[in-house]
Order: structure tokens, then C-alpha cells, then sequence
């Protein structure tokens, strides 16, 4: 026959799993399956698409520094494209005098400098380039003229840039023309000169070059980390949803302590049916025997010397 004790534990594991089921409950784990789905396929692999879309290009541009110089002619023949952006070139021809225009002031290696001069450079049979000579000292407006004759560059390959909507070509006191970004067509609607889709970017040492521009930049930059990082909030949100489903689940020192007291109630009740009367030696300050053993095992419990503080959270989660 199934005695009342054993029948509670049952009921008192289905009330437990109820409380995943109220609102509160549903709403938390919906909200964290939905941030931890947010970080594994859409945060995570946007970075980590970055940082892949990085290393592409610093291995597109190392490949393209440790390539041996060819004749400018041959590359723009052959086509300008990104594989192409920083190939060292060689050309001969003569600067066009008297069409310099200037590049808005731009930082360099993280240091303020004045504008930088682009100039047309004429070669084989007519066809120009644009060449950036590199950059004058903070607050000049002028630029000093190109060097005249012919002259052999060795310089880099650079793509053109495109100009930003919001900025137009603007001309100084001094009278020169600066235009916000290096584009070819805007600069030949300046000059009359028509030049290729490309710029030569002067190295230091070189006829007309001026300061001297930054290498390129191969550092890989924070995706990489940031990527991970994603991948670990979402793994750390569905454990910590997991962990606190389980400590509500899982039976606290009150549930044990009614099992045993609903225990001892039954037992002393199945005593007094049994023997309706106790004798009197078995009377003692006006508890009988049952009666202190039943005192006996609730203090044995901690339930008269249970702390004011402790509560569910403290049973559950400890204090």
C-alpha cells in the first residue's frame, strides 16, 4: 500500500518543473536562445569575415611588394586591377607643368601634414598618369614645381579613390585647386589632361617626390578576437540559462525536511492508531514518548534553528 510520503514526492518534482513554465520563465530562456542564435550566425561571422576579407588583401598586397618592378605601359595593358594595387613600376616621361592640384590635408603615420601635390606625368606616346609626389609641410598652400625633362620614376601602383558625396573641389587663397580624394577623372576635369585609371605613389628619393608616404598597413586588426569573443558570450548565455534551469529543478533542503516531517507525522499517526492510549510512565512534562521523538527529529532538522536570512534563494542558489 502507497503511503502518503511516498506519493508527495511526485507531486512536488511536477511543481518544481511548473516553474519553467510560467511567463517569466518562458520569456528569459526565448531572450537567451535568441541572443546566443545572434552570436554564433550573425555577430561571430561578421567578424570573423572581416578579419578573413583582411588577411586576403595583406596577402594580396604582400605578394604584390615582393613582386619585381615592370614597365608601367605593360602593367596598363595588361589591366589594373586589385592584384595589382602597390606593384612596383618603372616609367620615363616629363611632368605637365603648371597643372599641379593639391590633396586635402590627410594624417600621416598618425602625424598631422599639409596637403599632398598630385601631377600629371606624360609617357609613352601621349598617355599621362597622375603621380602623388608626397606631401608638403603643415600649412603650406603652394606647391613647389615639378622637376622639367625627362625623368625615370620607380614608384607604386596605386587604385584610384573615389570622391565622397558630401565634399567638393574647393580652391585656396593661394589659387590652387584641392580636391578631396585622388580621382583621376576629377582631377583631369582640372587639368584637361587625360589620365589612366590608376596613380604612381612616389617613393622617397625619387625626381619630384616630396615628404614620403606611409607603407601599407598588414596589420590584421581585432576581428580575429572579436569574432571569438561573440562565439563566447553565446556559449556562456546558454550555459548560464542551463544552470539556473537546473537550480530550479533540483530539490532544496525544505523539500527534504517536509519529506521527513510528513514521514514522522505518519508514522506517529500509524502508532496512535495502533496503541490508542499510552500508559502513564510514558507521559513526561506532558508529552508522551512519540511526541519527543517527533521534537527530537525536527531540531535534528535545523527547522528551530534555521537562520532569519535563509529562504528559498538561500536553499537553492546557497547564501
Amino acid at each position: 500500500m502507497t503511503t502518503p510520503a511516498a506519493s508527495c514526492a511526485p507531486r512536488a518534482g511536477a511543481a518544481r518543473w511548473r516553474v519553467l513554465l510560467r511567463p517569466s520563465w518562458i520569456a528569459l530562456a526565448a531572450a537567451v536562445v535568441l541572443f546566443a542564435a545572434l552570436c554564433f550566425w550573425v555577430f561571430a561571422p561578421w567578424q570573423l569575415g572581416k578579419h578573413g576579407r583582411t588577411q586576403q588583401r595583406n596577402e594580396r598586397v604582400q605578394e604584390a611588394l615582393a613582386a619585381p618592378p615592370v614597365p608601367l605601359a605593360e602593367l596598363l595593358r595588361a589591366g589594373v586591377g586589385p592584384q595589382s594595387d602597390w606593384r612596383a613600376v618603372s616609367v620615363t616621361g616629363v611632368y605637365e607643368t603648371g597643372k599641379q592640384v593639391l590633396l586635402r590635408e590627410r594624417p600621416v603615420q598618425g602625424n598631422a601634414q599639409g596637403p599632398q601635390v598630385l601631377a600629371p606625368f606624360r609617357f609613352d606616346n601621349g598617355k599621362s598618369v597622375l603621380v602623388n609626389r608626397g606631401y608638403l609641410p603643415e600649412g603650406a598652400t603652394t606647391a613647389p614645381p615639378a622637376p622639367s625633362g625627362t625623368v625615370t620614376l620607380n614608384a607604386r601602383l596605386r587604385l584610384p579613390e573615389a570622391t565622397p558625396a558630401a565634399r567638393a573641389v574647393r580652391t585656396l587663397a593661394s589659387g590652387a585647386e584641392e580636391v578631396p580624394a585622388i580621382d583621376p577623372p576629377v582631377v583631369q576635369n582640372l587639368t584637361g589632361v587625360s589620365l589612366e585609371p590608376a596613380y604612381l605613389q612616389l617613393s622617397a628619393g625619387q625626381a619630384g617626390a616630396l615628404g614620403a608616404l606611409e607603407e601599407p598597413n598588414l596589420d590584421p586588426g581585432p576581428y580575429l578576437s572579436y569574432g571569438l569573443q561573440w562565439l563566447a558570450f553565446g556559449v556562456i548565455a546558454l550555459a548560464a540559462l542551463g544552470y539556473f534551469g537546473y537550480a530550479e529543478l533540483r530539490p532544496t533542503g525544505t523539500d527534504t525536511s517536509a519529506a521527513d516531517s510528513s514521514s514522522t507525522d505518519n508514522g506517529a499517526t500509524a502508532s496512535s492508531t495502533a496503541q490508542p492510549q499510552a500508559s502513564r510512565g510514558d507521559v513526561v512534562g506532558g508529552l508522551t514518548r512519540a511526541e519527543r521523538k517527533r521534537e527530537l527529529r525536527a531540531a535534528l532538522a535545523g527547522e528551530h534553528h534555521r537562520p532569519a536570512a535563509a529562504g528559498p534563494l538561500a536553499d537553492r542558489y546557497g547564501r
